[in-house]
This record gives structure tokens, C-alpha cells and sequence, in this order.
């Protein structure tokens, strides 16, 4: 049975993204922590509230990463060069990316109002973060495609330490907008390093043909979506209905709700390049599906377990002003596993062209972010509400796999 679903060289290339997400995103939160002890509750509130807008406005970054990864794969199955899925790229991209941060600067005062944060310092700093947020994933797409993974691993940490060592400096003298230039600096050593050496690697071959962006990138738009929104709209509703105090506790709930979205959910990483090969290759795809989950299952419930025995050692790690935070620790990191697992399959399923779930999970998804926003008063309304959701999600998304798993089960 352990030998059906084991692959040597996906185990492999799992364990490398999952250490060096580990190592990142332990950067990440002392990052984020350092922030937190610094600025007050009321300023973190507005800090974490401006990086949602990031991982929102981070939903096209990944849409286009998703998109070049699988027709890289595609291409380097059919013995292809990827120099001019690039250039097409990057092309059609800077135009798009220009158009989008004037979009962004448009929408600026009923945002400001939305989250009552009126800096317009703070949006240009943003509208920087989301310009890189177009380029770096065609040189991070093409990498993955290629199973560099250690190269990604090493770059990701160099940008990662840049981010902590200017951001925290910056952080002192400028507050919220010092930690909002710190991911500026993250994004560009990203690209620099990246990009650098893709194009060092890949043969300087120009091939065209039609890449089909545009049909692809439209489910895997629909998909992030709702991928982004739970892990960060309930921190845009917290900061909309909440005191300012409480949305900063709720903030601190939030940055632990995403270590166990973040120690699990990056598998997905390995999973898609090696699923999208493995779908053209007509290989064994259900094999890495299988084994991403076993492993994403247990690195979460490790974490949660940690949440459940020791809920206030944890949040005195972070800082004691946010004690409150205890009592929905657990809750809030078990919604966070749910929600992990199912967006694993999601991305798994966009790898193999199985369009089917992006409905389901969106709908799904859609349907108790609305339910928070109309039906929520305060921090125990959200994270049962957030629990509840996240739940169903997982039931649903298991039984679309057992389906899809018996379907599949010749291979």
C-alpha cells in the first residue's frame, strides 16, 4: 500500500519546500512579531489589515505563477524551450501591471474608508508591492516548473532576512510604513536573484505558439480567489466591525491561524509542477496527491496539538497584550487545517484541469464569508462562524477526492 502512493524524488523535493518554507516563514513571524512588539495594538491592527490588502492584490501574483508553472511543465514535457513563454510574459505583463496599480490608486479613498487607515503613503507603498507582484511569479513559475526547489528555497531566504533586517531598522522611525517597506525589499531581491538565474540556466531559443494563458489563468484566477479570501478577509471584516483594539487582538489570531496554513498548505508547491507533468506524461498523478495530503495532515495537527496543550505559552511567545487571543487559539488554528487540506486538493486539481472544484469551493467559501459579514458582533462570532465554514469545505473537498480517487484508481 506505502509503496503504491511513495515517489522517492516527490518525497524528496516535499521536504526541501517544506524547510525552507519552514525557515521563511519562522523569518516571516519573527518578522512579524518584532512588528507587533514595536507598534501598538491599534497600529498592528492597521499594519496586518494593509498586508491583507497585499495577499489580495498577491492573487494575481499567484494566478500567473500557477499558470507559467503548468505551461512551463507542459513545454519542458514536450522537450520545448521556455525562453519565449517568458518574453511573452513578461511582454504582456508590465502593460497589465501598469493598468492594475492605476486601478489600485483609484480605489484608494473607499478602501481608506473601508479600513479606516486615511495614509496615502501607506497605498503607494502597496501599489510598489503589487507592480513586482506581476513579474516575480514568471521567473518563481518557470523555476517550479523545472524543480528547482532548493535555488527558490535559497532566494526566498536571502530576500526574507533583507525584509527583516531593513524592515525592523525602518520600522522604528516610521512605524506602519517602515514594516510595508520591508516586503517592498523582499519583492525586489526576489526578482533580482530569480530572474538572474533562470535566464542563465534556460536556452536563449525563441519558441512561440499559442500559450493559452489567458484560458487557463481564468479558473486559476477564480480559484485564488477564494484561496487568498479566508485566510484574510476575516481580518478585513474584524477591522470593519471591531474596535480598534479588538481587531488588533484579532490580528494576532490571525498571524497564528496562518503558521498552520503555512507549515502545510506550501506542499502544494512540489504537488502542482510534479501533478501538471504527470497529467501530460499521462503518469501516476493520484500517487503525489495522496502523499502531499499524509504530509500536510501531519505537519497541521503537530502544530495543532501545540495550540491545544499550550495556548498560553504560545501567545505569551508573541507578546502578552494580546492574551485574549488564548481562548479562540485552538478553534481558529483547527479552521486553518481544514481549510488547508481542501485548498491542497484545489490546487491539485487546477495541476490536472478538474475545473469542477473551483466551483464547489468557491461557492462554499463564498457562501460563510457572507455569512460572517452580516451575522458577526464580535471576535467568538468570526472564528465560530470561520470554524463552521471551514469544516464543510473539508467534508466536501474529501468526498470530491474519494470520487476523483476512484475514477482515477487505474493509475
Amino acid at each position: 500500500m506505502f509503496k503504491r502512493i511513495l515517489d522517492e524524488k516527490f518525497i524528496e523535493s516535499s521536504f526541501i519546500v517544506l524547510f525552507f518554507n519552514f525557515l521563511v516563514g519562522a523569518l516571516n513571524y519573527v518578522y512579524q512579531m518584532i512588528i507587533g512588539r514595536i507598534l501598538s495594538p491599534e497600529e498592528f491592527g492597521a499594519f496586518i489589515s494593509l498586508v491583507s490588502i497585499t495577499y489580495f492584490l498577491g492573487i494575481l501574483s499567484m494566478t500567473i505563477n500557477i499558470s507559467i508553472t503548468n505551461i512551463a511543465s507542459k513545454l519542458i514535457a514536450e522537450n520545448k524551450p521556455v525562453y519565449g513563454l517568458i518574453i511573452y510574459s513578461m511582454k504582456n505583463l508590465i502593460r497589465i501591471a501598469m493598468i492594475s496599480t492605476l486601478l489600485f490608486f483609484l480605489a484608494y479613498k473607499p478602501i481608506s474608508s473601508f479600513l479606516k487607515i486615511y495614509e496615502f503613503e501607506y497605498f503607494v507603498t502597496i501599489s510598489i508591492i503589487l507592480f513586482i507582484g506581476f513579474l516575480l511569479p514568471i521567473f518563481l513559475g518557470i523555476l517550479r516548473a523545472m524543480y528547482k526547489f532548493f535555488e527558490i528555497g535559497i532566494f526566498s531566504t536571502i530576500a526574507s532576512l533583507t525584509k527583516l533586517i531593513l524592515g525592523i531598522f525602518l520600522t522604528k522611525f516610521l512605524k506602519v510604513l517602515g514594516a510595508l517597506i520591508g516586503f517592498v525589499s523582499f519583492g525586489l531581491v526576489s526578482i533580482i536573484l530569480s530572474s538572474l538565474y533562470v535566464f542563465k540556466k534556460i536556452k536563449k531559443e525563441i519558441y512561440y505558439e499559442n500559450f493559452k494563458i489567458l484560458s487557463y489563468s481564468i479558473p486559476v484566477l477564480v480559484a485564488n480567489i477564494f484561496l487568498t479570501f479566508p485566510s484574510n478577509i476575516d481580518m478585513l471584516i474584524a477591522k470593519h466591525i471591531l474596535s480598534n483594539y479588538e481587531a488588533g487582538i484579532y490580528a494576532s489570531l490571525t498571524i497564528f491561524g496562518k503558521i498552520v496554513f503555512f507549515v502545510s498548505y506550501p506542499i502544494a508547491s512540489a504537488l502542482f509542477p510534479y501533478a501538471s507533468r504527470l497529467y501530460y506524461e499521462k503518469g501516476n498523478y493520484i500517487k503525489v496527491l495522496l502523499q502531499s495530503i499524509l504530509i500536510a495532515s501531519l505537519l497541521a495537527s503537530l502544530v495543532i496539538f501545540v495550540y491545544w496543550k499550550y495556548p498560553d505559552i504560545v501567545i505569551k511567545i508573541f507578546n502578552e497584550k494580546y492574551k485574549e487571543a488564548t481562548n479562540y487559539l485552538l478553534s481558529y488554528g483547527a479552521a486553518m487545517m481544514f481549510f488547508s487540506i481542501s485548498a491542497l486538493f484545489l490546487n491539485f486539481c487546477l495541476a490536472i484541469r478538474y475545473y469542477a472544484q473551483v466551483i464547489i469551493f468557491s461557492s462554499i467559501v463564498l457562501s460563510y464569508i457572507i455569512l460572517i459579514y452580516f451575522f458577526s458582533k464580535n471576535i467568538y462570532d468570526i472564528v465560530t462562524l470561520f470554524l463552521l465554514g471551514n469544516f464543510i469545505l473539508f467534508l466536501i473537498s474529501f468526498f470530491s477526492l474519494i470520487i476523483l480517487w476512484k475514477k482515477h484508481s487505474n493509475l
